[in-house]
């Protein structure tokens, strides 16, 4: 049973006032120890999904066990309130579902702690025929602590839209923001045109992305589904902090050419002045060569011109001696 006064992560036995537990303990003993069975499961479950406030299994016969950490509210006047489970949306909605569905209610009223919530629930088949009904529950609250801490750049925020077009809530409460919040306004019938085009498109499933003027800003809206509720997840973005750094990046990649160019343009006079002193060299070098070669060429044959003008003289007994 649940303890009173215990804040702590516990599992607990709860009943329909409609079952009289004292006749009805021989005949659904089986049931009740099946129900035992699985309180470590539903401890565990709960104890590491931070997202989770309860877990339990309700049966069609009235009994329930449940996992969480508010069994102190179950009680009033010391008395045990008795659970009504088969009454509750999300048994009356999991239960006219086939074996393996899920359902997710819409946001609902917690019967024990007060608060905001919504179930997530599946129904429970045996041999074709429904027995029991198990769910989840989380609040509201920590959803919208979720929204409210996810941040954008610096000054871009998010915000969450339910089934109905409203505003649930939302990480940044500007004028716009705040008036749709407060009168609970369905954003396709807003005076927003833009905005109500891009929320007509949300309800119909679809994610993308859309520059709209909001809140005296031209801002970037994006979107995403979250499609068993039924809700979507919104981003907001001011177009400048958008366009920010974008042009940040093409200066940069501009000052980076310039650079790169003035380099290129340096690195190219530089190959310019060393073939222009190369070609010089190369021309010095042919023409020492040539004059060399020339020398060397040409020194035979003035040896041999002297030699027969000295024969031309009228000296016939000289003797020529060339080796070339």
């Amino acid at each position: 049973l649940p303890e009173q006064g215990v804040m702590e992560l516990t599992a607990q036995l709860l009943w329909s006032e409609k079952l009289n537990v004292d006749n009805a303990r021989e005949n659904v003993m089986s049931e009740l120890l099946k129900l035992g069975n699985i309180q470590d499961l539903l401890l565990q479950y709960n104890a590491h999904n931070d997202m989770i406030s309860s877990a339990y299994v309700s049966t069609e016969s009235g009994w329930m066990i449940q996992a969480d950490y508010i069994a102190f509210s179950k009680y009033e006047e010391d008395e045990l309130i008795p659970y009504e489970a088969s009454e509750r949306s999300w048994y009356q909605m999991a239960s006219q579902t086939g074996p393996g569905e899920i359902i997710y209610t819409d946001v609902m009223w917690d019967v024990h702690e007060g608060g905001e919530c919504i179930v997530c629930a599946s129904p429970v088949y045996c041999n074709d025929e429904l027995v029991a009904v198990a769910g989840i529950g989380f609040y509201l609250e920590l959803i919208k602590n979720s929204v409210q801490t996810t941040t954008i750049g610096e000054e871009g925020y998010a915000f969450l839209i339910n089934e109905k077009g409203q505003i649930i809530t939302s990480g940044k409460n500007t004028d716009e923001i705040i008036t749709y919040m407060e009168q609970e306004i369905d954003l396709r019938k807003c005076n927003n045109q833009a905005l109500a085009e891009n929320v007509a498109d949300m309800m119909a499933g679809k994610s993308t992305s859309s520059r709209i003027y909001m809140d005296g800003k031209d801002v970037y809206l994006a979107y995403a589904p979250l499609e068993r509720l039924g809700w979507s997840f919104v981003t907001v973005m001011d177009v400048n902090e958008v366009i920010v750094p974008a042009k940040e990046s093409q200066n940069a990649i501009l000052d980076l050419t310039e650079k790169t160019a003035t380099q290129l343009d340096g690195t190219i006079r530089q190959m310019q002045l060393f073939f222009i002193v190369l070609l010089l060299i190369i021309f010095v070098f042919i023409c020492l060569s040539s004059t060399i070669f020339t020398k060397i060429l040409t020194a035979p044959i003035k040896k041999l011109t002297s030699e027969v003008e000295k024969i031309d003289g009228g000296n016939l007994d000289y003797h020529i001696h060339i080796n070339s």
